[in-house]
């Protein structure tokens, strides 16, 4: 296996176990409970984590404009990713833990992209695009 697909396992093994925490978690509304709070669950910081650690997460990225668009537009259509590379798999989630770095806003969920990018289902329809892939 090359080094593309050792990381795409890994990421998502963390995505698909942050997911399940989330579909298990019964969040489906605003509403979040401290005890509870997704930045709290290991999943959560296990992603982050592994992303930083396979330097999916470096200066070789740029954070475009055009990047900032894609994330918005898969968030809001989750479906749109069954059409991406794995290059731009790799693009939206670097984009998604360094917002999540430096994105303090809320308490419970970071208040940024990644929470977004979980509780509107992209993260799910990332994971299984990189099923597809051939990860």
């Amino acid at each position: 296996m090359n080094t593309s697909t050792l990381a795409a396992h890994a990421i998502l093994h963390c995505l698909n176990q942050l997911v399940e925490r989330f579909e298990s978690s019964g969040h489906r509304t605003d509403e979040i409970l401290d005890s509870d709070a997704p930045i709290r669950w290991n999943e959560w910081s296990a992603l982050i984590h592994r992303v930083n650690e396979l330097r999916l997460v470096g200066p070789y990225i740029d954070g475009t404009p055009e990047l900032s668009l894609l994330v918005q537009n898969v968030t809001e259509v989750p479906t749109s990713v069954e059409d991406l590379d794995f290059e731009q798999i790799h693009q939206i989630i670097y984009f998604l833990v360094r917002s999540e770095k430096w994105g303090d806003l809320d308490p419970y969920t970071g208040g940024g992209p990644l929470w977004d990018a979980l509780y509107s289902g992209t993260l799910r329809a990332i994971a299984c695009r990189l099923e597809t892939i051939g990860t």
